[in-house]
């Protein structure tokens, strides 16, 4: 992060940064996600986003893709445009002390970070208190703790009041202003948001969220292209590494399945023979 970059945040005196934590299953990662972050950056509700996979969404039945693989697509669509701006925390052993097991999965994974606001910032101080340079954040530039806010879609605010621990332990953090709420207007959803008696921040993104990542499961599935919902880096890692997508058989696994008389010892030594004499043809020629 360059020192200009830093200065805009105060340098040591001024407003503290404000974070926005950005979190679900990202199953994938898509071009509505990139948007929200655009809109949040842009109408300046916040100056850093964490992008939070979760193992889990406790609102959905389908498992999704590991958490490396959602955490990799969602670095090949963030760190091209916000390398300074933005950082993919997808390290789950920071929150086991808050949590384990079956409680470690889903929302209740976030309850572990929103339980104490303190918590994001321990893990960056030394043993005197000083703030370390991690995650993506020049902590030792700042005199103060950041602020911390929650981004939601509107959609998802409807579900807000389902997460664990919410009355007793995520309500009273927001009205106590220890933790914010960035909305992102989602297009569909008409009329104030009537969930959130408290005080937050809306946000407009200037392009319609219609974009689902159920439905680019599907399409991925289908073999139609979703060049419109993902990035180009993001879909070659998806593609490369069969993700979503139908397993292609190589040529070996087509044979294999048209022998099935041959032990799999057997089948191996004739594959050998097979690629011997071709590799041998290769050198004539």
């Amino acid at each position: 992060m360059n020192t200009e970059y830093i200065e805009k945040f105060g340098n040591g005196s001024l407003v503290p940064m404000r974070i926005g934590l950005l979190m679900g299953s990202f199953d994938p990662f898509h071009n509505g996600h990139m948007a929200m972050m655009d809109a949040c950056f842009e109408q300046d509700a916040v100056d850093f986003i964490w992008v939070i996979p979760t193992p889990q969404n406790p609102f959905k039945e389908s498992s999704p893709i590991s958490l490396k693989d959602r955490a990799e697509i969602i670095r090949r669509h963030i760190f091209p445009r916000y390398r300074d701006r933005a950082y993919v925390w997808d390290d789950i052993s920071a929150f086991e002390e808050f949590g384990n097991g079956e409680s470690m999965y889903g929302y209740a994974q976030i309850q572990a970070v929103l339980e104490t606001k303190e918590f994001l910032f321990h893990l960056f101080k030394d043993d005197d208190g000083t703030l370390l340079e991690s995650k993506g954040i020049q902590w030792s530039q700042l005199s103060q703790e950041p602020s911390v806010s929650l981004i939601l879609g509107t959609d998802a605010i409807f579900d807000f009041p389902k997460w664990k621990n919410y009355q007793e332990k995520i309500r009273p953090l927001i009205e106590n202003k220890e933790l914010g709420l960035v909305e992102v207007k989602r297009h569909g959803y008409e009329g104030e948001t009537f969930l959130l008696p408290y005080e937050h921040v809306r946000v407009v993104p200037d392009i319609c969220l219609g974009i689902s990542s159920s439905a680019i499961r599907k399409r991925l599935r289908e073999g139609f292209p979703c060049d419109l919902y993902m990035s180009f880096s993001a879909l070659a890692y998806c593609y490369a590494n069969e993700l979503y997508v139908p397993h292609r058989p190589t040529v070996k696994e087509i044979i294999r399945k048209k022998h099935p008389e041959m032990t799999d010892e057997e089948f191996d030594k004739s594959w050998e023979a097979f690629e011997r004499v071709t590799e041998e043809k290769s050198k004539k020629k």
